[in-house]
């Protein structure tokens, strides 16, 4: 006996069609959710942001106007120093810093930013950490307790630190955690890895505009052009002979 049949036998096609409008809004639902992942990122870590963080200052290439300046703020020599301070070499380094900021802060425009290297993975928390205390006029005085502890670096211990050193630690807190402190970290690292190096004293080397440098970086300019670098620690005699021959006008010999 023939029957009728009560449905329509579809096409591969017009299967497929009936799923589309499901396919479409799951594909709007997880769009959606990875716009708001991108955003909250950007918020957290500032990137890609166009946030101002300063200008550069004195016609400098490296300078700008919310870094840590002392010294003699009007010499037309300046002295740079790019720290990591999840570094062993920046922390080796550290002492023979300090003591050249001492002897030429009559004489020289002295200058520390970041370069928090990408395996280090504490670095960056860590600049932030020291700028945030750089608001309330600490931020040598962070950096170097960090340097000193390297080992037991971790978020928890600057947190602590925070209070060990007295900050208001809620306007320390909110400022470590800011889009604007990580914008001012990246963009000291942006500073150093988009400037074009000459030849250097120490190595005979030169660094790309593009590429980054090691840890820690030392850069001397004088009226605002690069004079001298190099990546690494020097002992004080030659960071000394450096700077002595800036101030003296001394022109460089090209290796």
């Amino acid at each position: 006996m023939k029957t009728n049949k009560l449905y329509k036998e579809e096409s591969f096609a017009q299967t497929l069609w009936n799923y589309v409008p499901g396919i479409v809004h799951f594909l709007s639902v997880v769009g959606f959710v990875v716009v708001i992942i991108n955003f909250a990122s950007g918020l957290v870590n500032g990137a890609g942001s166009t946030l101002d963080v300063g200008d550069f200052v004195d016609g400098s290439p490296l300078v700008r106007e919310y870094n840590q300046v002392s010294g003699k703020e009007d010499s037309n020599i300046t002295y740079v120093v790019f720290d990591d301070y999840q570094c062993p070499a920046c922390r080796a380094f550290n002492p023979t810093k300090k003591e050249v900021f001492e002897a030429y802060s009559d004489k020289v425009r002295l200058v520390s930013k970041h370069n928090p290297l990408d395996i280090h993975i504490q670095a960056k928390s860590a600049g932030r950490a020291v700028e945030a205390a750089g608001n309330q006029g600490k931020y040598r005085e962070f950096g170097d307790k960090i340097f000193e502890n390297q080992d037991s670096l971790s978020n928890d211990f600057l947190e602590n630190l925070a209070v060990e050193l007295g900050l208001d630690y809620d306007q320390w807190e909110k400022d470590w955690q800011s889009r604007e402190t990580s914008k001012k970290v990246d963009t000291d690292q942006k500073d150093l890895n988009d400037l074009f190096f000459p030849t250097n004293s120490v190595y005979g080397i030169t660094k790309p505009a593009g590429e980054g440098a090691g840890t820690p970086t030392n850069v001397v300019l004088r009226d605002g052009e690069v004079y001298d670098w190099w990546s690494g620690g020097l002992s004080f005699e030659q960071i000394s002979e450096i700077l002595d021959n800036a101030i003296d006008g001394v022109e460089r010999e090209e290796n």
